[in-house]
C-alpha cells in the first residue's frame, strides 16, 4: 500500500504517465548551470538529472535519460534547461521495462526509488528557487 501512495505522489508531482515524456531532436540548449558545480549540485538527485541531460543530448535511452524525460515538464517549470527534445512515447513504461530487463526481482523497488529521487530533486529545487 505504501508503494501505491508513493507512485500517486510521483504521478501528481512529476506529471501523468504519457505526459512530459521527451526525446532529443536537435543539438539542444544545454545549461552549464546544471553541471555538478552548478546551482543544483547539492540537491538530492542532481547527479541523475545531470546524467539524464547528458544522455538525452547523446541520444541514449538510459535510466537517467528516461527519468529526465518523465519529469521534463516539471524540471522546465523550476528552471532546469533541457535539450530540445520531442516526446518519448510511454517513457514511464520504458523506464520500468529497462529496469526489469536488468533485474526483474528489483525492478519495482528500483523504479520507485528513481522516481522518488527525482521528486526529491524537484521539491528541493523548487524550495531553493523560492529562497
Amino acid at each position: 500500500m505504501v508503494a501505491r501512495g508513493i507512485e500517486a505522489e510521483l504521478h501528481d508531482s512529476l506529471g501523468q504517465p504519457g505526459r512530459g515524456d521527451y526525446r532529443l531532436t536537435g543539438a539542444g540548449a544545454y545549461d552549464p548551470g546544471m553541471e555538478p558545480s552548478g546551482e543544483w549540485s547539492g540537491l538530492p538527485g542532481a547527479d541523475l538529472v545531470h546524467l539524464g541531460i547528458d544522455d538525452l543530448r547523446a541520444g541514449r535511452e538510459t535510466e537517467s535519460s528516461l527519468l529526465v524525460a518523465v519529469a521534463a515538464e516539471r524540471l522546465r517549470a523550476i528552471g532546469v534547461e533541457l535539450p530540445d527534445v520531442e516526446r518519448i512515447d510511454f517513457a514511464w513504461h520504458r523506464l520500468y521495462d529497462l529496469l526489469n530487463a536488468a533485474d526483474p526481482r528489483a525492478a519495482h523497488s528500483r523504479y520507485n526509488a528513481l522516481l522518488g529521487r527525482m521528486a526529491s530533486f524537484a521539491r528541493a529545487a523548487e524550495h531553493a528557487r523560492a529562497s
